[in-house]
């Protein structure tokens, strides 16, 4: 599993048991109020040239992260993904075929 993935989910988790500390429960029951909704997104963020050059970075690992995400997404379109550097995305965009491009398209109107 990712540290940085791991980290954050036990930060989020840490925050939500103070979050539920702080609400005065003495007058209440369990109830669907106490349910606490968490939505997690996987995102890419690669920056554009720090360890690598830009083309370093999308050749050796941006490009086969959007090339999966797609596939994963096209399987469960209930899954979200975001990508932070538009660099990389129009990059890999530009060398993608239409049947990619048109799955693409119809994965970004479903939200």
């Amino acid at each position: 599993m990712n540290t940085a993935f791991l980290v954050g989910f036990l930060l989020l988790v840490a925050w939500a048991q103070e979050q539920d500390s702080i609400i005065d429960r003495s007058n209440k029951t369990n109830s669907e109020d106490d349910i606490v909704t968490v939505h997690i997104i996987s995102h890419s963020h690669d920056d554009v040239g720090w360890l690598l050059t830009p083309e370093g970075y999308y050749n050796e690992k941006v490009k086969e992260i959007l090339t999966r995400v797609v596939a994963s997404l096209k399987l469960d379109p209930a899954r979200r993904f975001t990508q932070t550097e538009i660099y990389y995305f129009s990059k890999w965009w530009d060398e993608q075929g239409e049947t990619v491009k048109k799955d693409v398209r119809k994965l970004v109107k479903a939200g």
